[in-house]
């Protein structure tokens, strides 16, 4: 009796091995392969689009029509900027003058630095300051004019960065930075930008309010029109 129980008892567990072990083959049969889950769980390519540049064909991705497009509006400026310089009297003075001279403009702009630099120092000596001195003045000078211009150029981030700590240039717009550029504060042209965003958020607001308004409006003409209705119905026997 003993002997058939333990004989069933070991049959069962084999059958049970057994059952487990191809649950085991079935699974690894159904798991993907590992090349399959590599190519799941790589990223989709970015779309990219055809344009020409150049007269050749080249394949760009949405972000990089974004910088394109963003160096054609800087360009613009640019080249508006050139060409209003170009168009001034003093710009045609100056080449005029380099031409007779026979050289370009930006040699004959370095004479004319160089020429006052000289004038500058020849007055400095007649005041009575050695030759050497007067010529490290004028470095420690151009220096200070140099530093003073740099400090310049970057006080509108300054003074921006102060006014706003938490944004970061990436969140600025393109838009606000072209309008900076046009106007060199940037403190005013982020304000602007917010200040549109506000006005069109709240105009957003009030239209949602006007549209619940009038369905509550609706709704209420509805619920008294079919109290007369019952009321009538009523009164006159219908």
């Amino acid at each position: 009796m003993f002997e058939k129980t333990n004989q069933t008892e070991t049959n069962t567990t084999e059958v049970e091995a057994a059952f487990e072990s191809g649950l085991d083959a079935d699974a690894a049969a159904d798991a993907p392969s590992e090349a399959e889950a590599q190519e799941e769980q790589a990223p989709p390519a970015e779309q990219k689009y055809t344009v020409k540049y150049n007269g050749k064909e080249v394949d760009l991705t949405l972000d990089e029509l974004k910088t394109r497009a963003q160096m054609g509006m800087n360009y613009d400026h640019v080249k508006a900027e050139n060409d209003r310089i170009k168009n001034s009297q003093l710009y045609k003075t100056l080449y005029g003058m380099a031409q007779r001279e026979g050289v370009s403009l930006e040699e004959y702009g370095k004479r004319i630095a160089a020429q006052s630099r000289q004038a500058r120092i020849d007055r400095l000596e007649k005041s009575g300051m050695q030759p050497e001195a007067a010529k490290r003045y004028l470095d420690m000078e151009t220096q200070m004019e140099t530093a003073k211009a740099e400090a310049a150029r970057k006080q509108p981030y300054l003074d921006f960065v102060r006014k706003f700590p938490d944004v970061r240039p990436e969140d600025i717009s393109d838009a606000v930075w072209e309008r900076f550029h046009e106007t060199g504060s940037l403190i005013g042209a982020y304000t602007e930008a917010e200040n549109a965003k506000l006005r069109a958020q709240i105009k957003t607001m009030q239209q949602n309010e006007e549209n619940a308004q009038r369905a509550i409006g609706s709704l209420a003409n509805d619920r008294a029109a079919a109290h007369t209705d019952a009321f009538l119905e009523g009164l006159l026997g219908g």
